[in-house]
């Protein structure tokens, strides 16, 4: 076990666990995941994402091997609300790299589950000397998101204008964020 877990008060006080994922939560992530994946702020889409539980439990089993790799999950009475990942590069040269990913669940979005998320695994993250560059993409047009990461200290390093392509036809740009050690 690479992160202890935590239990969380958020603002309408209700308690959330947040901790590592196991490949027993195989499910309940896809269900998750496929749920925030209908808002289009992942450039991803639900019938583009349909693992086996096998597929999704080897997922999760990698992020369990890598030294500093995590999956965390928010948890409410037993239903998975939310997940962050962190994917360390595995190139020799960007080895101090990884590659963050969240999502929220759409009932639980605005509750400050993404920040507790955050929080946790960049905390995790600071402690480990490996870990010194943190980046992630972004829509454009999440503007909650980037002020959210913003506020936790990443800084825009670039964009890609009308890059992603949505199912109404319109774009958004791909907001591209770090965060340094």
């Amino acid at each position: 076990m690479k992160f202890k877990p935590v239990i969380c008060p958020i603002s309408s006080g209700i308690n959330i666990i947040i901790r590592e994922a196991h490949p027993g939560n195989a499910l309940a992530l896809t269900g998750c995941i496929q749920a925030y994946l209908k808002n289009q702020t992942i450039p991803l889409t639900k019938d583009e994402y349909q693992p086996s539980p096998k597929e999704q439990g080897k997922w999760i089993s990698k992020f369990q091997e890598g030294q500093h790799d995590l999956l965390l999950v928010a948890e409410h009475e037993g239903r998975i609300i939310g997940n962050i990942d962190l994917s360390m590069h595995h190139r020799k040269m960007l080895s101090h790299t990884g590659y963050l990913g969240m999502g929220v669940h759409p009932d639980w979005q605005q509750k400050g589950i993404g920040k507790l998320l955050m929080e946790k695994l960049l905390e995790w993250a600071d402690n480990r000397s490996g870990i010194e560059v943190i980046w992630l993409q972004v829509f454009g047009n999440n503007l909650l998101a980037i002020k959210l990461y913003k506020a936790l200290g990443f800084v825009e390093d670039g964009r890609q204008a009308d890059f992603i392509k949505l199912d109404n036809g319109r774009y958004t740009d791909n907001v591209i964020l770090s965060r340094k050690k």
